[in-house]
């Protein structure tokens, strides 16, 4: 499938060092490597990548969980995120399940 990048010029959003920023989506994951559901202009992003689902901070890495329980379904995914270091806890809560990851 051809996926579409959406641009939404004027987001509100808020940049403030420790401000976040909500995200919520449906996806159907279809198991390719290096699939980027939603990403900012600053390297920040959720991506897809070996094996994993999760924050990328630019620097090609994920902060996230295991991707496999993921797979060829319909899955609810809502995510903060937060603008400073990524050493604070972060969570992923995926239908049905909550999910909450450390670096």
């Amino acid at each position: 499938m051809e996926l579409t990048k959406v641009v939404l010029p004027d987001l509100a959003v808020n940049t403030a060092d420790g401000g976040k920023n909500t995200i919520e989506f449906w996806m159907n994951w279809d198991g390719g490597n290096v699939k980027m559901p939603i990403g900012w202009n600053t390297g920040y992003d959720l991506i897809f990548l070996g094996g994993n689902f999760g924050f990328n901070t630019g620097a090609s890495d994920v902060l996230g969980i295991p991707s496999d329980n993921l797979l060829n379904k319909w899955v609810h995914v809502a995510v903060v995120f937060y603008n400073g270091v990524p050493d604070a806890v972060h969570s992923i809560p995926v239908d049905p399940m909550s999910l909450v990851f450390h670096r």
